[in-house]
């Protein structure tokens, strides 16, 4: 009898333990699930950055037709610069 008495109280220990560890890896989920709304938040707020940068470049290459092909190409370059660096962050934000 008494045998029986330890198996089962050692079947409760292991369920509670087992309890236990289901609510921190509940806590766990709620915490990314939390996290990845906050980092979709952010995707969408930079692909909507992103959207209106490329239509100032738009409007801005129009503008520039009257530029030198020099001062075309530096401008050109800073902004694709720009926009590496903005994909890059929506890049990072999704991994």
């Amino acid at each position: 009898m008494n045998a029986s008495l330890e198996i089962i109280q050692r079947i409760g220990q292991k369920l509670q333990l087992l309890v236990k560890q289901r609510d921190g890896l509940q806590r766990d989920k709620e915490r990314l699930q939390e996290e990845l709304g906050k980092k979709q938040e952010q995707i969408a707020q930079l692909k909507d950055q992103l959207s209106q940068m490329e239509e100032q470049l738009s409007i801005m290459k129009s503008a520039t037709i009257q530029m030198d092909d020099k001062s075309k190409k530096e401008f050109e370059k800073r902004i694709n610069g720009y926009i590496k660096d903005i994909d890059k962050v929506i890049g990072h934000l999704q991994t």
